[in-house]
Formats: structure tokens, C-alpha cells, sequence
């Protein structure tokens, strides 16, 4: 539902996810059955056309997106997509001082902002002052607690994703939902939010007593 209402409105990542989210949904129910699955992409392709069309939000978001690949290709940074890449580059950085344990909660956004000011071109772009942190859920936390951090965050959703639901209901839903906080992750850092992780303890919380119910 979330990602719906993402999808709908402006955000790229929402409708990345979304679309992702529906076509696995539909090869989960369709059975990998080849024709459901062509016949899926099509309809995916023809909601993309209809919408850059008739939504002037999608519109919007995808002529920003095209200018934004444009601009980099004359190594202008100063754009979305151009900050995302300038964090990603600062967070191999990052990476390559401290694999194993990371910079810690705090000294990796302190190091994030001081590479940023002294950038030769990013420095003097107003969007700089608007970013926070390294706009990935997997390398923020790289950035933050190392390869052991990372590994730490995966298994969770694997610890998830091997809970044992008789449902089908709670068990398509559950890998849905797996999804698309791992999809989220690589487009941005949905865990910042108190809101998210709240989200995320509920929907777990219930397919841990689901399971749990199931055992008895």
C-alpha cells in the first residue's frame, strides 16, 4: 500500500518498487507459467506509457531522471542522481579505511560531509546542503558498522524469510514484504524513519506469531 501511494505520487523509488513488487507477486501466483508472465510485462509496459502520458507527477519524475543521466555525462553532480553517486563514491572511501567495523554511528556522516565541502564540483551545489547520509539502506550501514554490520542487517530478512507459514496468504505476503524492504534498501535508507522501522516490527512481529500459531 505504501509503495502505491510512492508509486502514485512522486517518488522513483516507490515506483521502482512497486512495479518490481507487482511483477513478483504476479509470478508467484501465476505459477512461473510463461504466457501469465508475458502477458504481465506487457500489461507493466503498457501502465508505464499510460502513465508518463496521462500522470504529469510520472511525467515529471522521468524527465528528471533523463536529465539527470544527461548532466552526468558532462560530470555535473549537481543533481539527485548526481548526489547519490557523489555519497556512493565517498562510501568506498569509507569502506576502504574501515571494512571490517565501519567509521561508527556518527563519524561516518561527519566524514560524508567533510568529503562533500571538499569536493572540487560538488562543494558548490546548493543540493549538497539537502543531503544526510549515504541514500542507501546497505551502504549506510557499510559506511556506519563494516561488513559485519551488513551481515547482521541481511539476516534479518533471511531469518525472515525461513520462518516456516502453513498460510499461503502470510507466506506470499511475507515474501512480498521481504522484498520490498530489499529492494527499498538499494534506492534509499528506509530504516532512518522511525515510522518505517515501526512498520517493519509490526508486519514482523506478525509473521513471527504466525508461525508460532501454526507450531501449537
Amino acid at each position: 500500500m505504501i509503495a502505491l501511494v510512492l508509486f502514485l505520487g512522486i517518488s522513483r523509488t516507490g515506483q521502482s518498487i512497486y512495479l518490481v513488487g507487482l511483477l513478483a507477486i504476479m509470478i508467484l501466483y501465476s505459477k512461473l507459467k510463461y504466457r501469465y508472465i508475458l502477458a504481465l510485462i506487457a500489461l507493466i509496459a503498457l501502465l508505464l506509457v499510460t502513465l508518463y502520458q496521462h500522470n504529469p507527477r510520472f511525467h515529471k519524475r522521468l524527465d528528471i531522471a533523463q536529465s539527470d543521466i544527461q548532466n552526468l555525462t558532462h560530470k555535473n553532480y549537481c543533481t539527485s542522481l548526481g548526489g547519490r553517486i557523489i555519497t556512493w563514491k565517498i562510501a568506498a572511501e569509507v569502506f576502504e579505511k574501515e571494512p571490517i567495523l565501519g567509521m561508527g554511528t556518527q563519524d561516518h556522516l561527519i566524514y560524508l560531509q567533510e568529503r562533500m565541502n571538499a569536493h572540487k564540483t560538488f562543494s558548490n551545489c546548493s543540493i549538497k546542503d539537502l543531503i544526510g547520509y549515504y541514500h542507501a539502506q546497505y551502504i549506510e550501514i557499510t559506511a556506519q558498522l563494516g561488513i559485519v554490520g551488513l551481515l547482521l542487517f541481511l539476516n534479518i530478512f533471511y531469518a525472515l524469510a525461513k520462518t516456516n507459514n502453513k498460510n499461503p496468504a502470510i507466506a506470499h505476503s511475507k515474501m512480498l514484504f521481504i522484498l520490498v524492504f530489499l529492494l527499498a534498501s538499494f534506492l534509499d535508507v528506509p530504516f532512518r524513519k522511525m515510522f518505517t522501522l515501526a512498520l517493519f516490527a509490526l508486519i514482523s512481529s506478525v509473521i513471527l506469531l504466525e508461525e508460532k500459531k501454526d507450531e501449537i
